[in-house]
């Protein structure tokens, strides 16, 4: 009773995760944070062994618990707040499950059987997505990591990583299982990889090469089979191998049938036409980070806040880190990781055989984890962060156990038990807290959407007691401005530019900016057009320093459209620089990064070449600057159609116009 207390909590809550879009949705992120209650209680009712704690676990805990400690100041002095729910939910709930595994007493008979269900899952999920990949437009294998109302917005890279933290432990059971099973985990493994080589992850592909090379060495060197269990090993192995390709050739041939199928070497090097993620891309981002950094050094700008203000996160976890909660936090998390290997390098040679092999299949999953997170980050998606998290715990688990106990006490006396427990309770608490509020929030979604404004608006309304009200403030100040231009400015123009501008400065985004200007174009006058002239240009410079006013176009469109009111004569002050702009942006179409096409930015780019031309017309420019606006307005008008052919074409789906 009380194993099954323990482990079917997080077995519903990886189930759960697995099936439900990866586990990047909300509901993922709650239910793991509140069911940990679950199985915190009942280590509380076990016997329990209070050890004497080495340098190296007191210094795991210590800096794991210090880490925790600082999400909180970097959320509370976060110079953008309210975009740090999953970060909160995702890292608290990933220490908490780390604490439970490492000090619970697992038996290696256990962890077989675990492993296996592991195995099993993802050979169940890469078995899906090959089946849908051959089916459906989408290019990439995702597995169930994909918002199956829109099959654009796949997640192949996460997708990758839970493959990547399943296949080491595959080829652990091909090493360890009995004859009978063996055949199967060796399918298994090939299905795995097939699907890996499909989901075009390239980061994954170099990753899973180092770490399988890295893994099997050890193995072998600590195994020290025959020479006869040595060439049956490997030559599974190349079995395996030969399945992989065959399977992964077979399934392309297949697809190529139905649609339009890049290769290998076009992914490898970056030619594939559709939303490609470049490596110049990431590394803006990752630059974009270190800023972030130098700029707020001590607390970040705030768990979640930076792929809010920039668009993308920063595609390396220990750069996420420093630059969202600070310098210190990411020192005790790398601070946390080493110590930790250090534990597990210093007490794997007292292991026996078959722990060690427990050791290194969960250690080389962990550091393909760690791999792919130098240049991506997918550990938010639950199924992915619950695993690395758990691997962790099971390491510290297994290398502890020949550790013999000062005394065995129950397990309401064990002090770190009792912190654990502590811990979850206080996750539940927030997780249902924001539950009850973010069910409001979406209800608010769903009735925007449906064009209900006022009934939505008090939904909105009702959200406000959010600990992490994310776009709430956009939400509301939408909706008034949606009310405003349907019924009138009184009274809903002026109670929204009154609620914007009572905004806390550290809930002012870059959407409230533009909101707040959109406002004064609905009913202008002098104080208001120069306050938002004002606040706009401050943040349309930055954006141009980040290079990146490409990407937020309402901003650069809302500022030119003030300024063509206020300051009508500086035509020929702005002309080159939008120009410029626009035709940086036109490439972005072309080349879909990111998926522009779905964004509203294509919108505001025809709409920003419009108001120049009228401009143009009301300065008497020069009837070849009106051209010029023209004919670039009728290119970037063309490749905006194409590219949405060309998506519509590819995933037989149809963008709003």
């Amino acid at each position: 009773m009380r194993k099954a207390l323990f482990f079917a909590p997080l077995a519903v809550v990886l189930a759960f995760a697995l099936l439900f879009r990866g586990g990047i949705s909300l509901h993922a992120h709650f239910l793991w944070a509140i069911i940990l209650i679950v199985p915190a209680t009942a280590l509380l009712a076990t016997q329990h062994g209070i050890q004497n704690p080495s340098r190296f676990k007191s210094g795991i805990l210590g800096s794991l618990f210090a880490f925790l400690g600082l999400l909180l100041p970097s959320m509370a002095l976060a110079p953008i707040q309210g975009f740090g729910l999953y970060e909160f939910l995702n890292f608290s709930a990933g220490v908490v499950t780390f604490l439970l595994i490492s000090q619970s007493a697992i038996s290696q008979k256990a962890i077989h059987r675990i492993f296996a269900c592991i195995s099993v899952a993802a050979t169940l999920l890469s078995a899906t997505g090959l089946t849908l990949f051959a089916l459906l437009p989408p290019p990439r294998v995702f597995g169930t990591f994909v918002d199956f109302s829109r099959l654009a917005v796949t997640f192949p890279n996460a997708f990758a990583l839970f493959l990547l933290m399943a296949i080491p432990l595959t080829f652990y059971l091909i090493l360890k299982t009995k004859e009978k099973t063996k055949q199967a985990f060796m399918a298994c493994a090939a299905i795995q990889l097939a699907a890996l080589i499909l989901s075009y992850s390239r980061e994954s592909w170099i990753a899973l090469m180092f770490g399988i090379l890295v893994a099997l060495g050890i193995l072998l060197w600590e195994w020290r089979p025959s020479k006869a269990v040595a060439r049956q090993f490997l030559m599974q192995i190349v079995v395996v191998a030969l399945a992989t390709l065959l399977l992964a050739t077979g399934i392309g041939l297949l697809r190529a049938q139905r649609y339009q199928t890049a290769g290998v070497i076009q992914k490898i090097t970056f030619q594939a036409d559709e939303g490609k993620a470049s490596v110049t891309g990431r590394l803006e981002l990752m630059r974009r980070a270190v800023d972030a950094i130098a700029e707020h050094p001590l607390f970040g700008v705030g768990p979640g806040s930076f792929a809010e203000t920039e668009g993308n996160h920063q595609h390396n976890l220990f750069l996420k880190i420093a630059s969202e909660s600070g310098l210190a936090a990411l020192f005790l998390f790398a601070t946390f990781l080493i110590l930790l290997a250090l534990l597990v390098i210093l007490g794997f040679k007292s292991l026996d055989a078959g722990s060690k092999a427990i050791v290194v299949a969960s250690g080389a999953s962990v550091l393909l984890a760690l791999t792919q997170s130098m240049v991506d980050y997918n550990l938010n998606f639950v199924s992915n962060s619950l695993l690395f998290w758990g691997l962790l715990g099971l390491m510290v688990a297994v290398v502890s156990r020949k550790t013999p106990a000062k005394k065995a006490e129950v397990g309401v006396r064990n002090p770190l038990l009792i912190a654990t427990f502590l811990l979850s309770v206080g996750l539940m608490a927030v997780a249902i807290h924001e539950l009850a509020y973010k069910t409001i929030f979406k209800q608010g979604e769903v009735l925007a959407m449906e064009n209900r404004t006022e009934e939505a608006l008090a939904k909105f309304e009702s959200a406000k007691s959010l600990f992490f009200s994310q776009d709430l403030a956009t939400h509301i100040g939408e909706a008034y401005y949606k009310l405003a231009v349907e019924k009138g400015w009184n009274p809903w123009g002026q109670k929204g530019a009154d609620y914007l501008s009572d905004l806390k400065a550290s809930r002012v985004t870059n959407e409230i900016v533009a909101l707040k200007s959109e406002f004064c174009l609905l009913k202008p006058y002098k104080d208001c057009l120069q306050t938002s002239q004002s606040e706009l240009a401050g943040v349309r410079k930055a954006l141009i320093l980040e290079s990146d006013l490409a990407s937020n176009l309402r901003i650069a469109f809302d500022h030119y459209k003030i300024i063509s009111l206020v300051r009508p004569e500086l035509f020929n002050a702005y002309v080159k620089e939008a120009e410029a702009l626009l035709e940086g942006y036109r490439g972005k179409v072309e080349r879909n990064e990111q998926l522009t096409i779905l964004t509203g930015n294509p919108k505001f780019a025809i709409d920003t070449y419009s108001l120049f031309i009228d401009w143009a017309k009301t300065q008497k420019a020069e009837p070849k600057t009106i051209n010029r606006l023209r004919l670039a307005r009728a290119k970037m008008s063309r490749a905006v159609e194409r590219e949405r052919q060309k998506y519509e074409t590819l995933y037989q789906q149809a963008i709003p116009r």
